[in-house]
């Protein structure tokens, strides 16, 4: 008998149009700053989701932006949106990995990853993609999760299955050695050590009230329609309630 495959964490996702980032807006901003990101700047948004960040860059600062996804049905959920809301002229939404990138060297005045690198088995030819891309004197800023002292075996095992990662997490000077051997300079490093409470608002806030009821409702007809949603839906992931006294968030920038 076949065995059934079970939804992964990120296709659940991409089937209700989500995507997030520990730290929401507030870190998204801080990023912005530090990249000297203003009206006119070309951005790459790295692992784009379903755009989220591109929308937020073209709108309200002005700024030109590609965004680059492995997942088709991300990028649909992004380009939908693009349309929606007349920005097609400022963003384009391309399949890419982003440790081989379709782009020439010195490209982009900042490049952009929040969440993505973490889940990449090589890092450090990420890192080095991202540097090749960006224009010399540009910036690349990245919120990644760190791990904000060492976690117990629970702790570790409990995260990596939440959030379905191969390795483990990195910590903050390992994140700061790997940018450095990618070329990058001047670097800043702000560890963030979130409430469970503080980051649930966070993420409520970069949620618009018609993405929760959608993402809801998709759930639900899910639950109904797919044995392999409720199949990972019923699996049992309990994440222990000091999760984030050992696991965090990094605030990561470097200039070219």
């Amino acid at each position: 008998m076949r065995r059934m495959k079970e939804m992964t964490y990120f296709e659940l996702h991409s089937a209700v149009g989500i995507t997030k980032h520990m730290g929401g807006y507030k870190a998204t901003n801080e990023i912005i700053e530090l990249c000297k990101i203003k009206k006119g700047s070309y951005v790459l948004d790295v692992g784009c989701g379903v755009g989220k960040t591109s929308w937020y860059l073209a709108k309200k600062f002005g700024c030109r932006v590609i965004g680059i996804d492995l997942s088709e049905k991300m990028l649909e959920w992004a380009r939908k949106r693009t349309k929606d809301c007349g920005l097609e002229d400022k963003i384009e939404f391309i399949k890419a990995d982003a440790t081989k990138m379709p782009f020439k060297k010195n490209t982009f005045d900042a490049v952009i990853v929040q969440s993505v690198t973490t889940f990449i088995p090589d890092k450090q030819k990420a890192l080095k993609e991202y540097a090749r891309v960006v224009k010399k004197n540009g910036y690349v800023g990245m919120n990644e999760e760190i791990w904000i002292k060492k976690p117990t075996t629970k702790i570790e095992c409990a995260v990596k299955e939440a959030i379905e990662i191969k390795t483990s997490l990195l910590y903050e000077k390992e994140w700061i050695d790997l940018m450095k051997k990618s070329g990058l300079k001047e670097i800043i490093s702000r560890p963030c050590k979130p409430k469970v409470l503080e980051q649930m608002w966070a993420e409520i806030k970069w949620f618009e009230l018609k993405e929760m009821v959608r993402a809801t409702y998709l759930m639900i007809k899910l639950f109904i329609t797919s044995k392999s949603f409720r199949k990972y839906a019923m699996k049992k992931r309990k994440t222990p309630l000091n999760v984030f006294d050992y696991m965090g968030y990094g605030i990561f920038v470097g200039k070219k």
